[in-house]
Order: structure tokens, then C-alpha cells, then sequence
């Protein structure tokens, strides 16, 4: 087929083509027009890339690393990077220079070279404490731990004795939304229940099968107040501390 295709390009016939190999002429179409595609596709439309193939994909892994090592980049500072690279390697550019970054042309074209490497989405927060324990001697340390407990106790065909037990803070504040007021006004404000950050901490536990024990409510102050018992789920533990906090 490949060879009754390059015949086709070289000024060949279709008909005479199909007929001289054999091959079904509305079959050999369809494989002309495809190579086609993808010579089209092969070739850049518009101006070449300011940086080259090479230092873009030298680009992309340093955008990646930054990215597994918990310090992912923002678009304006990938901008930037692109500007600084460009002037310090001496490439003729179009940047803006009041900016010091690349344009907007610049990075839609890099975005859609590498969409398939680096989408745009929202990270998910990470504590410096919880990053700094993410590591493999340490997460394997907890699996070696675990795998001892298990062949102790006998839990490997037993996954109703096995439980998960972790808090959670729960802000009896409600969240605020866009509402609709008089045009002109300077602000507006909404009647809450306590000040901002209030909230309260819920102790949960869930087993391998899905069972889950009441929780413990850990509310802030003292002074025991029925009414914040209403409507928990039967056998909850209602406990007061100073800060709302587990103690």
C-alpha cells in the first residue's frame, strides 16, 4: 500500500494506480488523503516557535519537576521564565520587555504544543509537615509497621476489624455567596452565627467494610449545652474543650 500511495504523490493516476497494484481505488483514496493529513500536520502554519523544539521540551520537564516537587509554576511565572531564558541565550524575540515575560501569543502556542503534557488545573494544598513525611523510607517504614500488625493480629481475612479514625474541623459558619442588594452600595454584610474561623472538630471512624462508628463532636467552651446534641446520629460522644480542638 505504501508504495502505490507514493506512486499517487509522484503524479501517478488514482485509477491507474489501484489497478497497476491491485488495490481497491476507494481504498487507496483513503490512504492518500490520510498521509496527506499528516504531512499537513507535520509542517508548523504561521511563524516558528520563538525556542526551539529542544529547549521547549527541556521547558516542559523543568515545569514537571518543579511541579513533583510540590511548588508547581503559575502561568505569569512561566511567562516570565520564557522572557529571562530567551534574553539570557541571546534568541530574537517578541517579548514584552516592559514585563520582562512572554506574550499571550507565546503561551497559547506553547500550551497547545504540550496540552497533552501540562493542563492548567487547581492544586490541592499540601502542608510543609505533610510534604516533608512523603517520602518513600517513610511511607515504606508505615507499610512495614502495618503488614506487622496485620500478621499479629490475624486481620488479613478480617477487614470489619480493621478501622480508619481521623478528624476532621467542621466551621459552623456558613460560607457567604453573591447576593443581590441595592446598586451603589459600598458593602453589605451578612448575619452570621460567630465570628470568622469558628468551628468545631468531628471524630470518625470507618472499617474495610464500610461500617462507621458514631462520631465524637469536640465543640469549643465549657459549659455543656443540650441543644448542640440535636440531631447526631444515635450513641454519638458530645465533648467541650477550651480551643474546640482535640486535646
Amino acid at each position: 500500500m505504501r508504495m502505490t500511495v507514493e506512486a499517487v504523490q509522484k503524479g501517478e493516476g488514482l485509477k491507474s494506480a489501484a489497478r497497476t497494484h491491485s488495490v481497491p481505488r476507494t481504498t487507496l483514496l483513503r490512504h492518500v488523503f490520510s498521509s496527506v493529513k499528516m504531512m499537513v500536520a507535520s509542517k508548523h502554519l504561521g511563524p516558528s516557535s520563538i525556542l526551539t523544539r529542544n529547549a521547549e521540551e527541556n521547558f516542559v520537564k523543568h515545569i514537571l519537576d518543579f511541579e513533583r516537587r510540590g511548588f508547581p509554576l503559575t502561568v505569569k511565572v512561566i511567562r516570565q521564565l520564557a522572557y529571562e531564558f530567551a534574553i539570557r541565550n541571546g534568541i530574537k524575540n517578541n517579548f514584552l520587555k516592559s514585563l520582562k515575560m512572554s506574550g499571550k501569543d507565546w503561551w497559547a502556542g506553547f500550551r497547545t504544543r504540550h496540552n497533552d503534557i501540562i493542563p492548567i488545573r487547581e492544586p490541592q494544598p499540601l502542608s510543609i509537615q505533610r510534604a516533608i513525611h512523603l517520602n518513600k523510607p517513610i511511607v515504606q517504614r508505615y507499610f512495614d509497621m502495618l503488614e506487622s500488625v496485620m500478621n499479629d493480629l490475624c486481620l488479613y481475612d478480617q477487614p470489619s476489624k480493621i478501622y480508619n479514625v481521623d478528624e476532621t474541623g467542621l466551621s459552623i459558619v456558613p460560607g457567604v455567596k453573591n447576593i443581590v442588594g441595592e446598586k451603589g452600595s459600598k458593602s453589605s454584610t451578612q448575619i452570621t452565627t460567630g465570628g470568622r474561623g469558628l468551628s468545631q472538630t468531628i471524630v470518625v471512624g470507618v472499617n474495610a467494610i464500610g461500617d462507621y462508628i458514631p462520631p465524637m463532636v469536640i465543640h469549643k467552651g465549657k459549659r455543656v449545652n443540650p441543644a448542640l446534641d440535636c440531631g447526631l446520629p444515635a450513641g454519638s460522644i458530645v465533648k467541650y474543650s477550651e480551643s474546640g480542638y482535640i486535646n
